[in-house]
């Protein structure tokens, strides 16, 4: 949990972790 990015609509990675 390093950086953390709110990107709906899109598949979650384990680097960019998806907030709905």
């Amino acid at each position: 949990a390093t950086e953390f990015k709110i990107c709906p609509n899109l598949e979650p990675s384990s680097k960019n972790p998806v907030y709905h």
